[in-house]
């Protein structure tokens, strides 16, 4: 059985006591089991109401487009620059062959204010305005439906749906995913004895993440009142304050790494998702693979290379090189020393 030799750096999130409060804060919109049930409410008020043209961004996770898919939504794609930013001109072109458009804030960092004019004027013409949050823990929305997902930044499975529309037929109908939950939580207690108490093994708490990652996606579901609690109690000050000082951090130390190419270089105050850099083309997975032998699990948003229902090449060409490196309020800087000790190794 493979015990703890370092803090992995990366995965799953394991429960963390130093990120709860005393002091209790309401969370208010429609408290939901993930993103994908969200995004499905969302798809299913606008068929309702016969909304169902979209137009999202040709950048996005596969999962987004198995939801339009499965509710039956007609989609086309608008362009996404190298910088995240959004090709306007590619969205005028078409905006009149659609109804609806969804826009990402990508990792936390990539929304300008005039990407935020721009989307307000369409929503003031009567497109309805879908804004993904996933990669962000902001209770702001200014669409006329966002949603997050919070298991990307704590041990806490949700979504919260914000609207002023009235969707409560559509909620209604939904159960909750027990079984996921029950196994979340079961994976996530097996990491924090692992991580905090070394008791049993990497081996044994991966797999139960496994099968809980397979029940989330058998059905959309409600969301867990428990989880809702516990998230009622999250220090998101603190969250914020950890995050964008690692990342200011880690940004300073990956200065001058000629392989890398940092893509979000003055965040300001904003609340990262993590650091996501560009690395010089075939080295990618070279990175990857050698960095798990070390316990560090880097994701990537996304692996599009296979992905046939995107054919942007401008968007195949971001997914094979980018890597999201981690910053999370679970590690301190020490932690990513060793994360760029380890890359600067690997890169020579």
């Amino acid at each position: 059985m493979r015990k703890m030799i370092f803090t992995p750096i990366g995965g799953e999130f394991w429960y963390d006591k130093n990120i709860v409060t005393k002091c209790s804060e309401t969370v208010s919109g429609y408290f939901l089991n993930g993103g994908r049930s969200s995004l499905s409410c969302i798809c299913k008020y606008l068929r309702q109401v016969g909304k169902n043209n979209i137009m999202v961004p040709s950048y996005l996770c596969p999962t987004i487009l198995d939801v339009f898919d499965n509710e039956r939504m007609n989609y086309m794609f608008y362009d996404i620059n190298e910088d995240f930013s959004i090709n306007i001109s590619s969205i005028e072109k078409n905006i009149g062959q659609v109804e609806s458009i969804m826009f990402i804030n990508y990792f936390g960092l990539s929304l300008s204010d005039i990407e935020m004019m721009y989307l307000t004027s369409l929503k003031n013409n009567n497109k309805v305005l879908i804004e993904d949050k996933v990669h962000t823990i902001s209770n702001q929305y200014f669409g006329d439906f966002a949603f997050n997902s919070f298991r990307k930044f704590l041990p806490i499975s949700g979504s919260l749906l914000q609207t002023d529309i009235n969707i409560g037929t559509i909620i209604n109908d939904l159960e909750m995913n027990e079984s996921y939950i029950d196994q979340i939580k079961k994976a996530r207690a097996l990491k924090t004895d692992c991580i905090v108490n070394n008791k049993g093994s990497e081996e044994g708490y991966l797999l139960a993440f496994k099968l809980a990652e397979s029940l989330y996606y058998q059905k959309f579901a409600y969301g867990s009142p428990s989880e809702k609690a516990l998230l009622e109690k999250i220090n998101f000050v603190k969250i914020k304050r950890i995050r964008n000082k690692n990342y200011k951090y880690l940004q300073n130390l990956l200065m001058g790494i000629e392989d890398i190419k940092i893509i979000f270089k003055d965040i300001g105050s904003k609340t990262p998702l993590g650091l996501p850099i560009y690395v010089t083309e075939n080295k990618r997975e070279v990175i990857l693979n050698r960095l798990k032998l070390k316990q560090i699990y880097l994701p990537v948003h996304w692996n599009l290379k296979s992905e046939k229902r995107i054919k942007n090449n401008t968007t195949k060409i971001m997914s094979d090189r980018i890597i999201t490196l981690i910053i999370d309020q679970r590690y301190k800087l020490t932690d990513l020393d060793r994360l760029v000790c380890e890359i600067e190794t690997i890169l020579g």
